[in-house]
Formats: C-alpha cells, structure tokens, sequence
C-alpha cells in the first residue's frame, strides 16, 4: 500500500492547478486520471466548441497563453494542447489511464482504491496473444500453401486451424490459468469485485 498526502482526482484544469500548488508549496500528491491529460475536452466535447473567454484569459498557475492570437478563442484540439503542455511544463505526477473504484474514511485518513487499466487490461492482451498469433500464422501458412498448390479445399483452410488451436490451448492452459488469475486477484486487490 502506497502513503500519500494528496490524491487529487482528475488532470483537467483544476487537477493540474492543484497539482502546481502543491508542488509548489513541496506536498507530495498524487494525480489520479480515468483516461488521459484533459479527457473530458478530447472525449466529451463537439469539435467546433470554442471557448468563451479570449485566448489571453486563459491562465493556469505559472503559466499563460503564448500562442499567436492572444484575442482569438481556443478550439477543443488547442485546449487538449494548452493543458497537455501545462501538465509537461509543470511536471505534474499524473497516473494516467487509472480509475478510481472508491474512496473511503479509514484511521483518520482516507482509502483510495484504483484500478490501474493498463496493468489489468495488459494481463488481458498476454492471455490472448498466443491463441491470435498461432490462428494468424496457421491461416497464413495454409493461405500461402494454398496460393502456390492452387486446391481450394475449405477443410485444408479450417482443419489445421482448429487442430493448432486446440494444441495451443492444451500447452498454454497452465500460463493462461495464472495470467487470469493474476487479472482476478488484481481486480479483488483494487476494489472492483467489493
């Protein structure tokens, strides 16, 4: 279990200027993100909204608008850039692609369990990784065999398929059995399953 002073959920602006003052006044935190730097402004926003206030209002802490059109109005894809370029410049600690399952009160303090969706969804991908590449170079196999003895038989296409596959799964099944099982634990561990 990791301490920390601060969690701030979320690296839109008010995360990322929370996160400048804290670091600023040396408070070690933590910036907690579902998606990426501003994924509210890349993921739910029309593409022709502009913002309301001139580009020389636009201010965060430390940091100001130095693009070319001070009087001009900021288009979504110019926002994700300002706020992304803040989170860079201000260095700010951004755990990124992390969802935040609860926070609760425990010893004077609180409880923040996440899921981290790169670690869960990466023990998802290594489980189906070898079944997709052995069915890839099976049919690529049989395909080229295919092309330079021209029989188009339909069960020399799907026979070895399935006679690797079944193999594959009968050899890999103790590796794939941990691998979910080390997906499981993560998930009971952060709060999903509770």
């Amino acid at each position: 279990m990791r301490y920390v002073t601060t969690v701030i959920i979320g690296a839109g602006q008010s995360g990322l200027a929370m996160s400048k003052h804290l670091t600023d006044r040396s408070i070690d935190h933590v910036l907690i993100e579902r998606g990426e730097v501003a994924n509210s402004w890349q993921t739910e926003r029309w593409d022709s909204l502009r913002l309301l206030t001139p580009n020389w209002q636009s201010r965060l802490p430390g940091y100001a608008y130095d693009g070319a059109d001070p009087d001009g109005y900021m288009s979504v894809t110019e926002v994700v850039g300002y706020l992304k370029k803040y989170a860079g410049a201000s260095g700010a600690p951004i755990h990124a692609r992390t969802k935040v399952m609860r926070v609760r009160q425990v010893d004077g303090g609180y409880e923040v369990s996440y899921l981290d969706w790169w670690q869960a969804d990466g023990n998802l991908r290594t489980v189906s990784a070898p079944m997709l590449i052995i069915g890839l170079v099976v049919g690529i196999l049989v395909s080229l065999l295919q092309a330079v003895t021209q029989i188009q038989e339909q069960t020399l296409s799907f026979i070895p398929k399935i006679v690797a596959m079944v193999a594959a799964a009968i050899l890999l099944m103790p590796w794939t059995a941990q691998r979910l099982m080390e997906y499981s634990r993560e998930m009971f561990t952060n709060g999903l399953m509770n």
